[in-house]
C-alpha cells in the first residue's frame, strides 16, 4: 500500500503557512477545484480576523484573498456550532464589500465577494457535503435573468444610454460540511475535501496543486518550534471543543432532568385527577335511581352528558 503523508490541519495552515505568497499555489488549487476555473491569488487582504498574530482560542479562521479577476474570496473554517452562524457569514461578506471600497469611490468599483465556509459541526438539514448559493434576479412573468454574465441586456445601445451591468456582482456562498463527506472521491474538489477531513493527501490525487499540500503542509517537515506551536494550538482547540461539548451535554441533561421532573409532577396530578374522577363516577352510579341528571352533576362535578351516558349504560344492563 502506498504511504499516506500527514498534513497539518487546514485551519492552522490558513493562520500560518498559507499567508506566505510563496504558498498561494495551495489556495489557488483549492479555489480552482471549487470554482471550476483556474484562479490566481494576488494577495491576502487584511480584515478584523485576518491578522498576523494567531489567536489560539479563536475557532473561526478567516482569510480574505484577492483574485486576479478582482473578486474577493473569504475562506473560513468553523469547528463549533455558533448561534446565528448564517447571519454572521452574510454580515462578513457584506463587510468585505464595504471595507474594500474607498470612501467616496464610485460604486462601479465594488468587487464580487465569494464566501467559502469549511464546516466541522452538524450543519443544516440537507444530506449533501457541498452547498452553493447565489442571487439571481428573474422576471416574475417570463423568468428571464436581469443580469447575464458578459451580456448587455439592452443589446445595441445608443451612446447616450448608460451601460447596463454585465456581471452579477451579488455575493456567492459555498458551505462545505466536511464531516458529511463519505470519503468516496469522484472529482478534483473531492480530493481537497478528503484531504481537509482526513489531514492527508493520497498519492493517487491529481488535482491542480494538491501535491503542494504534501510538500508544504507536511507535519514531519515542520521545525521543532513550529511543531510545538502547532501542537499547542491543537490542544487549545480540543479544549475549546470539549468545553462546548460539555456545556451542550450538560444542557441536554438539565433539559432531560427538568422534563422528567415535570413529567412526574404532571403524572402525579393526572393520577390524582383520575382517582377523583373514578370516585365521582362511583358515587354517580350509586345515586342514579335517586336523583335526576342535573342534581347528580351538581353533587359529583361530572358533566350532565356523562351522567346521561351512565344512565343509558345502567338501563342497558337492566339496573334501572
Amino acid at each position: 500500500m502506498s504511504e499516506k503523508r500527514k498534513i497539518m490541519s487546514f485551519d492552522w495552515a490558513l493562520k500560518t503557512v498559507l499567508r506566505d505568497k510563496a504558498n498561494f499555489d495551495i489556495l489557488e488549487g483549492f479555489l480552482s477545484a471549487l470554482l471550476k476555473v483556474r484562479v490566481e491569488v494576488l494577495e491576502l487582504l487584511e480584515s478584523e480576523s485576518n491578522q498576523d498574530e494567531p489567536v489560539l482560542k479563536q475557532n473561526r479562521v478567516d482569510v480574505l484573498a484577492k483574485l486576479g479577476s478582482g473578486e474577493r474570496v473569504v475562506i473560513e473554517v468553523q469547528y463549533n456550532y455558533e448561534t446565528g452562524y448564517l447571519k454572521r457569514v452574510l454580515y462578513g461578506a457584506a463587510k468585505v464589500i464595504v471595507e474594500n471600497l474607498a470612501k467616496g469611490e464610485a460604486y462601479q468599483h465594488v468587487e464580487k465577494v465569494i464566501s467559502v465556509s469549511l464546516i466541522h459541526f452538524g450543519f443544516g438539514c440537507g444530506s449533501d457535503y457541498v452547498y452553493h448559493g447565489t442571487t439571481e434576479i428573474r422576471g416574475i412573468h417570463k423568468q428571464d435573468l436581469m443580469v447575464r454574465e458578459g451580456e448587455d441586456s439592452y443589446g445595441a445601445q445608443a451612446e447616450s444610454e448608460p451601460e447596463w451591468e454585465k456581471e452579477n456582482v451579488f455575493p456567492e456562498f459555498y458551505f462545505i460540511p466536511i464531516k458529511r463527506f463519505n470519503d468516496v472521491v469522484l472529482d478534483d474538489l473531492d480530493e481537497w475535501i478528503y484531504s481537509f477531513k482526513n489531514e492527508e493527501v493520497l498519492p493517487s490525487f491529481k488535482s491542480h496543486n494538491i501535491d503542494k499540500m504534501n510538500a508544504k503542509l507536511n507535519v514531519l517537515k515542520m521545525s521543532p518550534a513550529d511543531k510545538r506551536r502547532y501542537e499547542n494550538y491543537l490542544l487549545h482547540r480540543a479544549s475549546d471543543e470539549g468545553v462546548i461539548e460539555g456545556a451542550t451535554l450538560k444542557g441536554r441533561m438539565d433539559g432531560l432532568r427538568q422534563g422528567l421532573e415535570t413529567g412526574l409532577q404532571q403524572g402525579r396530578e393526572e393520577g390524582r385527577e383520575e382517582g377523583q374522577t373514578r370516585k365521582a363516577l362511583e358515587i354517580a352510579r350509586n345515586i342514579l335511581p335517586l336523583m335526576d341528571d342535573a342534581a347528580i352533576s351538581a353533587i359529583t362535578g361530572l358533566p350532565v352528558e356523562q351522567i346521561e351516558d351512565l344512565r343509558k349504560e345502567a338501563y342497558g344492563r337492566g339496573e334501572l
